[in-house]
């Protein structure tokens, strides 16, 4: 990535370094056709906002041919700070490379929509097996962003959009089952439906039909002053789950009742829903919300929770389903524990006691219950996200973490996949799964509000 830009740079470089004497107006139109070559090439993208203008300023220069010395100074004091800056443009928002399937199945996308009581429109995004398809559209990746996410403009992530997800739009559902167990997912606090793209479509091509929830009550309309968290951060969370957690199940047991009626009557799923194999996952505070839905219903046949918290009525009753949680690092370090009482220590004082709270509980209820802390994780880890900012420093790495970000979406969906599918498919990969990835988990073990960790990985 950075040599091809380099290679483009160069060419306004020359021109600041070489051109001297009397040259030719019409050079000028050198820079600014390589700037019409790389928007067709590359489209245009905020990143490379300094290239545009170093071949502009490039342009104006040489058909203006001003004095020598002034030509050349202006030209490569702009060469340099604008090569600095598409450099740190690029670093800090990669193109990377989405990540391949690792199923069987194609993967199809399509929307569906379902209004609540108070007639407010449920957006559902379902990601399901589909036949094998040659002239489809391309589902392009996270098109309907529009807003800010986590106080970030969507301008900066704009390169992202309309990306190959190696998904399509519309095609049939693969004939390679009679049904399909269905997952549905709760997204973040002022996150979005599309947030883990890379997870749906992943399960999907091994067979899940993944249906992610999009709320239609952002969390800023809700009277809950998140400010608050440093003062009282107690009251504040659970002001929140007060506050949101009733409006977002319900939007849950909305969409799952509107399940029954696509198998019962949607062209595309008719009959090949399989609503008794019903998975929950959630992110975040999507990781409350469903750990909620699931303690209040007993249709829900195992829960994922990636990084969620806070709990409701659940933290004192547990689930009696299957139960995965799976704990950001950098931000819960247990082996460097704040002595302090600062904010960011009652936090994660409270997210420890009550993902204890729940496992214990859960294991009383006689269900299983894993609780893992993923080595190197932040809290966007657990989304895609991760993959969308390079730098692992300050602020950015208690939010995406310290390790690798390729090697944590590995170990993350992999998990999450296995334990699913022991469930819902009757396989028995998880254990395995935990062995290949012990180097990156470490097992923790809960007693009602205090926590227990083991020195050794799992």
């Amino acid at each position: 990535m950075f040599i091809k830009y380099l290679i483009l740079l160069m060419i306004p470089l020359i021109f600041s370094l070489f051109t001297f004497g009397q040259i030719n107006p019409r050079w000028g139109l050198i820079p600014i056709g390589l700037l019409v070559g790389l928007v067709l090439w590359e489209g245009l993208r905020w990143q490379l906002i300094s290239v545009y203008v170093l071949c502009i300023v490039a342009t104006i220069v040489i058909c203006t041919n001003p004095a020598l010395l002034s030509r050349t100074v202006i030209n490569l004091s702009a060469t340099i700070t604008l090569t600095v800056l598409v450099l740190l443009f690029t670093y800090t928002f990669p193109d990377f490379q989405i990540p391949k399937l690792t199923g069987d199945y194609a993967v199809g996308v399509t929307d569906r929509q379902v209004s609540d009581a108070d007639g407010s429109d449920i957006g559902l995004k379902v990601w399901y097996p589909a036949m094998a398809v040659e002239q489809a559209a391309s589902q392009p990746y996270i098109a309907d962003l529009d807003r800010g996410i986590l106080g970030v403009s969507p301008v900066l992530f704009s390169h992202l959009r309309g990306r190959d997800t190696q998904t399509f739009q519309n095609p049939a559902l693969s004939d390679g089952s009679a049904k399909y167990p269905i997952i549905v997912y709760s997204q973040g606090a002022d996150s979005f439906a599309e947030d883990n793209t890379f997870l749906f479509s992943d399960l999907a091509s091994h067979g899940f039909v993944v249906v992610s929830v999009d709320h239609p009550k952002p969390i800023n309309a809700y009277d809950v002053d998140m400010a608050e968290l440093a003062e009282a951060p107690q009251a504040t969370l659970e002001a929140l789950a007060r506050a949101v957690f009733p409006d977002r199940v319900r939007d849950v047991e909305i969409t799952v009742a509107h399940l029954a009626h696509l198998n019962a009557q949607d062209e595309l799923f008719k009959g090949r829903l399989d609503t008794d194999a019903l998975g929950a996952v959630g992110y975040s505070l999507g990781g409350g919300v469903m750990t909620e839905y699931c303690a209040l219903h007993q249709h829900c046949r195992v829960l994922g929770n990636l990084d969620g918290n806070p709990f409701a009525e659940a933290r004192h009753t547990g689930v009696q389903v299957p139960y995965l949680h799976l704990s950001q690092h950098t931000f819960l370090n247990l082996d460097e524990t704040d002595p302090t009482n600062s904010a960011s220590a009652q936090v994660a004082q409270l997210y420890i006691d009550e993902v204890s709270d729940v496992v214990q509980h859960t294991q009383n209820n006689g269900a299983s219950a894993y609780w893992f802390q993923v080595l190197g994780s932040g809290h966007a880890s657990f989304t895609d996200m991760a993959l969308w900012i390079q730098p692992r420093f300050g602020p950015l790495q208690s939010m995406l973490g310290s390790g690798d970000p390729q090697a944590l979406y590995e170990v993350i969906h992999n998990l999450t996949r296995s334990f699913l599918s022991d469930t819902l498919f009757n396989t028995n990969s998880f254990e395995a799964t935990q062995t290949q990835y012990q180097a990156m988990l470490q097992a923790l073990v809960s007693v009602m509000g205090t926590l227990l960790f083991t020195i050794m990985s799992i």
